[in-house]
């Protein structure tokens, strides 16, 4: 069904499979809670309780995730409160330093482009902020203005709605169900399902669990990616099947 013959185009995700926002959010985090004064040993503390929060917390809540955190940790709150323009100053900077892309995925990027294989991104957040995340990366290059799909917006909701995806295809020009869609989560697998792209599960840490991942009481069809890969190398074998071209 999916003979690589067939592939017309390859759709991204961008955070955590295009540009590296995990690691650029920890270094934050670190940086955040050593304003606190915390311990090294304490830190690794922290990091868990603030991944925990955020089933709970907007991640762009750092006033009151922090609060939170200190909350139960059990440190002093008004001191914590008092130093948060601290607190925020050097969880921007490192933001302001720019995300990097993953390693060997810039490689994989221009490889495509190389080849003339027509790319989009579909991603979720502020559409200004998600291009620019591009940009620092070094990817947008590779990526012209319309085919940087950005949900919600007025016009297509936020996956696992497909509309984005099918937005990007027309915009491509290309038959959805010959487009390979490339995420890091189970509602990436699920909106290229219903668009009739073919996922491709980007697994990059296969041992951390997912942020708000379904519960596991039973498994839909619609969560089963076609490629389940781990890391650059991993994509880069499927890649190669569907584009023989690609790595010669």
């Amino acid at each position: 069904m999916y003979a690589k013959e067939v592939l017309q185009a390859v759709i991204w995700d961008i955070d955590d499979v295009l540009v590296d926002t995990s690691r650029t959010y920890h270094e934050s985090r670190v940086a955040a809670l050593h304003v606190i004064g915390l311990s090294p040993e304490r830190v690794q503390e922290a990091l868990a309780v603030w991944n925990r929060l955020f089933w709970y917390f907007d991640q762009d809540d750092l006033r009151g995730i922090v609060l939170a955190l200190a909350h139960e940790l059990e440190l002093d709150r008004e001191h914590v409160a008092m130093n948060f323009d601290r607190v925020q100053e050097q969880y921007d900077a490192v933001w302001s330093i720019g995300i990097p892309p993953i390693g060997g995925m810039a490689g994989i990027v221009s490889g495509l482009h190389a080849c003339g294989v027509p790319q989009a991104v579909v991603s979720g957040g502020d559409p200004d902020y998600q291009t620019e995340k591009l940009k620092s990366a070094g990817l947008d290059i590779y990526f012209n203005r319309d085919a940087i799909v950005v949900a919600p917006s007025n016009s297509v909701l936020a996956k696992p709605n497909p509309a984005g995806i099918l937005k990007a295809c027309a915009v491509l020009k290309v038959d959805a169900r010959r487009t390979l869609y490339i995420g890091d989560r189970i509602s990436d697998v699920i909106a290229a399902r219903l668009a009739g792209s073919i996922p491709v599960y980007f697994d990059r840490i296969p041992s951390a669990p997912e942020v708000r991942r379904a519960p596991e009481a039973g498994s839909l069809l619609l969560e089963n990616p076609q490629y389940r890969v781990v890391g650059v190398d991993g994509l880069r074998n499927v890649l190669t099947k569907h584009f023989p071209s690609l790595f010669i």
